[in-house]
């Protein structure tokens, strides 16, 4: 019979730890998992979230992180403990995807050599976004214009054009113009305060195309630590993003253009929230207000920074 995760596909493991808060510590408790291993879910005797997979086959060495510790141990009867337990509370976040992540990629899997392999391979993935260094904090700016964007990709562009689509289109990250292309359309995002009338074009690329695209003005309102609607902040905004994908490669995707964009989810920027208050589509064509490459007379000028009045706009609105 199936378990629960082979039949739904994932796992909330943040409501599964923070539910685990006041058992004792040294506890764990067995998954429902469909596959050949053993899983569980605890924490360890010094407080630190676990998870443990139970096999009878020696399993790969795993190097461990400055987050995560591998503890690897074999006990009588040719039984071995491959245990990742989380250093630090504050990487919570990046802990439980990892932990969906993991265990996804071994449901239905009924070899255990194989099995075993998949845990460290997937893993080996997360290291590059575990061993990343630190460099910066993210401004509360640029917090705000990923949210933005990450808000967009959420409530519209998976509707519209369906979870994978939507993803591979996040063009931004990848060094393009626009924030996303698709079809033979494009959306440049542009988030902005509940009151401001002006947004800031930084480039000539974001709005410069033959083809007819989309600006879209997003007001968000900067609120305290202790707001709180469920898609307040980057953090509870990802998770939902996340839970809704079920493609290992695709979950893989949308971490590397996280990374891309600066924001690493083992860091911080969680203290930011905000409150999502409107979103605006504007469409742009050859009647926009907008300055093209081919206006600029002079090949001297290298670059162009302009602003648009909000309420100027009003004609090109979409919805």
């Amino acid at each position: 019979m199936k378990g629960m995760i082979g039949t739904m596909m994932k796992i909330n493991f943040k409501d599964i730890y923070e539910n685990m808060k006041f058992q004792p510590f040294n506890t764990q408790k067995k998954l429902d998992v469909d596959t050949i291993l053993s899983v569980y879910y605890g924490k360890t005797i010094d407080n630190k979230l676990r998870l443990s997979f139970l096999s009878k086959k020696m399993p790969p060495v795993i190097a461990s992180t400055r987050l995560i510790s591998i503890y690897q141990v074999s006990e009588e009867n040719n039984i071995y403990w491959t245990c990742f337990d989380l250093l630090d509370i504050k990487a919570a976040t990046i802990f439980y995807y990892i932990c969906d992540d993991i265990v996804l990629s071994i449901v239905s899997e009924y070899n255990e050599d194989i099995a075993l392999k998949k845990i460290k391979n997937r893993f080996d993935l997360w290291k590059k976004v575990l061993n990343k260094p630190i460099n910066k904090e993210m401004t509360i700016e640029e917090a705000k214009g990923l949210f933005g964007e990450l808000y967009f990709l959420n409530s519209y562009m998976f509707e519209k054009y369906g979870i994978e689509k939507a993803i591979k289109s996040w063009s931004g990250p990848d060094g393009y113009p626009k924030d996303f292309s698709i079809d033979n359309t494009w959306y440049e995002i542009k988030t902005t305060s509940i009151n401001s009338n002006i947004i800031k074009i930084s480039s000539l690329g974001q709005l410069d195309s033959e083809d007819d695209g989309n600006l879209v003005i997003i007001r968000l309102e900067n609120m305290s630590e202790e707001y709180d609607d469920g898609l307040s902040s980057l953090g509870e905004l990802l998770n939902d993003i996340y839970s809704k994908i079920d493609d290992l490669d695709l979950r893989g995707m949308l971490i590397e253009k996280l990374m891309r964009k600066g924001y690493l989810i083992h860091n911080s920027n969680t203290s930011y929230k905000f409150r999502f208050v409107n979103k605006t589509i504007y469409l742009v064509n050859d009647d926009f207000p907008r300055i093209k490459q081919s206006d600029i007379k002079y090949s001297e000028v290298e670059e162009v920074v302009y602003s648009l009045r909000i309420s100027s706009l009003e004609r090109f609105k979409k919805c």
